[in-house]
């Protein structure tokens, strides 16, 4: 059951998948972005430098429709889910980036969520459900009060422990969990502890010292490895990356049949399929005909040019990776190691410059792929550029599980909508006398019948103009590609 305002945008690259050591547990991370729209490549290029499997962020600031910044921050083969924010008057919005291999779907919370932002998902393969949430801090103009979120926290607390799945809850709860003596602190940490709950951050996850960001678990399911919290200077907020005991996902390279038409002797590819085709049934009927095309073809292929198993390895990087980008992200984790190993004000400025300059280097390598695709590209090419800087999805057919039923709802739908038109035409002519004939078709007694009863033979010249002058198109059904 999908929740609204949920909504979920594929990225249409599934092709370029995320790296292919899958191997381990999962790697989920939190980050308060404080706006996602000015660290859309900082975002991206962390996700795939840290192979993160789940990225959950808070204080989006993205709206209910924002396709262009959503793509910039989505890797190939990631899932993106935004929850918009909710208050006009509230930096809030929570978003949940995933591989999509993962196949999360959102979860119907009831609990009454009027304090604080909220968005959960669930894997149904691996019973785990992660609930992201973002409380706004209370304040004159939002009217929110501590006390209200701690009796709407304490029912979601209880709603998702009532279930017997994997639960991971993680967020900014404005709640100084350092200061456990104020009561607000005091009484959230009872909230988690009577409900069989462990907080996992022990340090600052604030430039300002204070402890906002959490991990939640449940103690009886273990589900938490390893968890820190990462200054990467990034925005004021730490980043927080947690292992879980949930194995990753197995992402196994696609297989592929193909033939090497560049190297085919077409000579004696004509000469075998003119001898092949001497026993062609000119009088059977069509079904035989095609058989036999496609049976004909296949063999004189096998014999000329035959199939091979190709092995496609998924790439995590997108085509505008350049080689200076490597080079800069390079050099961006040595100076962060100096930083960490020195904690001078000079090493902390020297990795944040270079930090800004891997966003302005792929932001410029972007726009650069971006600008030559758009001017070398024709009207149909252009138009694919565009849908995915637009991140629109281009058209799936309904999931169906049976291969059988889908077809045969395509068809009862045509069926369906031609037995209507008759209907409306039948209706729309009631004042005038018509008749129908045995095949169903509509007769005006006062209109004269046109039949085409006599066709002209068409030359071998017209066909092949005809053939010529169409697209090129193939289907993999197809004998030969054209």
């Amino acid at each position: 059951m999908h929740e609204k305002p949920i909504d979920s945008l594929r990225n249409p690259r599934d092709i370029l998948t995320v790296p292919h050591d899958l191997s381990g547990n999962l790697n989920v991370h939190l980050w308060n972005c404080n706006s996602v729209r000015n660290k859309t490549s900082l975002l991206f290029d962390h996700i795939i430098d840290n192979n993160v499997d789940i990225m959950f962020l808070t204080e989006t600031w993205l709206r209910a429709e924002d396709p262009v910044v959503i793509n910039e921050c989505t890797p190939a083969g990631f899932t993106f889910l935004n929850v918009a924010r909710g208050r006009n008057d509230a930096h809030g919005g929570i978003a949940v980036i995933y591989k999509t291999t993962l196949k999360l779907s959102t979860v119907n919370i009831l609990s009454p969520r009027d304090t604080y932002e909220l968005a959960a998902v669930t894997d149904p393969s691996r019973l785990v459900c992660y609930v992201a949430t973002y409380r706004p801090p209370p304040s004159a103009r939002n009217r929110l009060k501590t006390q209200d979120f701690l009796l709407e926290f304490e029912e979601l607390v209880n709603e998702l422990t009532s279930h017997t799945w994997k639960l991971l809850i993680v967020g900014d709860f404005n709640v100084h969990i350092d200061t456990p003596d104020k009561p607000d602190a005091a009484c959230f940490i009872e909230i988690i502890e009577e409900a069989g709950l462990q907080q996992h951050i022990t340090t600052p996850t604030h430039k300002l010292g204070h402890t906002l960001d959490l991990i939640i678990s449940r103690i009886d399911d273990s589900l938490v490895v390893d968890c820190e919290a990462v200054d990467k200077l990034y925005s004021d907020h730490y980043v927080l990356s947690c292992i879980i005991d949930v194995a990753r996902p197995r992402q196994c390279p696609a297989t592929s049949l193909c033939r090497n038409f560049r190297d085919l002797d077409k000579d004696s590819f004509i000469a075998s399929i003119t001898e092949a085709f001497h026993n062609f049934p000119f009088d059977g009927n069509v079904d035989d005909q095609v058989t036999f095309y496609n049976e004909t073809v296949l063999e004189v292929l096998d014999q000329h040019c035959p199939a091979t198993k190709r092995v496609h390895r998924f790439r995590s990087r997108p085509p505008w990776y350049t080689d200076e980008i490597h080079q800069a992200r390079r050099l961006r984790r040595k100076v962060e190691r100096r930083w960490r190993k020195s904690h001078t004000v000079e090493s902390r400025q020297q990795y944040l410059s270079q930090v800004h300059a891997v966003c302005k280097l792929i932001e410029r390598e972007k726009s650069k792929y971006y600008t030559e695709q758009l001017s070398s590209a024709d009207v149909k090419n252009v138009f694919h550029v565009l849908n995915t800087l637009l991140n629109r999805s281009p058209m799936a057919l309904p999931v169906d599980s049976s291969t059988t039923s889908l077809p045969e709802r395509f068809a009862t739908f045509f069926e369906q909508k031609v037995e209507k038109i008759r209907a409306s035409l039948m209706t729309g002519n009631a004042g005038v006398t018509d008749t129908c004939n045995d095949d169903g078709m509509i007769t005006d007694a006062s209109v004269p019948i046109t039949e085409l009863s006599d066709f002209d033979t068409v030359t071998l010249e017209t066909v092949c103009k005809l053939i010529r002058s169409s697209p090129n198109k193939t289907c993999s059904l197809d004998a030969l590609p054209t």
